[in-house]
C-alpha cells in the first residue's frame, strides 16, 4: 500500500506498528537484444547507443545501492546475442 492512505489500511490489518520497505534498484546491465522493441532501452545490434556495463560499473553500481539502503538488486538486460551466461 502507497499513498496517503496507506499507514491507515495497514494500521487495520496488523496489530504491531511496524512497516518494513524494501529499497530495489534495478540495473540494466546491457541494452542490446535480439527483438524487444517495446523497452525502451532496447537497442537493436549495432546501434550507436548500445551498451553493456563492465563489471566494474556494475559492482560500483550495487555498491551505491547499498551505501543508500538499498536491499535489493534486480538485473535486467534480456538475452545478449553473443555474452554467454557466465558473465554474470
Amino acid at each position: 500500500m502507497s499513498g496517503p492512505e496507506g499507514p491507515s489500511r495497514a494500521a487495520g490489518k496488523h496489530t504491531e506498528p511496524v512497516v518494513t520497505y524494501v529499497i530495489d534498484r534495478n540495473i540494466i546491465f546491457q541494452c542490446l537484444r535480439v527483438w524487444m522493441p517495446f523497452l525502451r532501452v532496447f537497442r537493436p545490434p549495432g546501434h550507436s547507443e548500445s551498451y553493456v556495463l563492465s563489471r566494474e560499473e556494475l559492482s560500483a553500481k550495487i555498491e551505491e545501492t547499498l551505501r543508500l539502503g538499498g536491499t535489493q538488486v534486480l538485473l535486467q538486460g534480456g538475452h545478449h546475442p553473443h555474452l554467454p551466461l557466465s558473465f554474470l
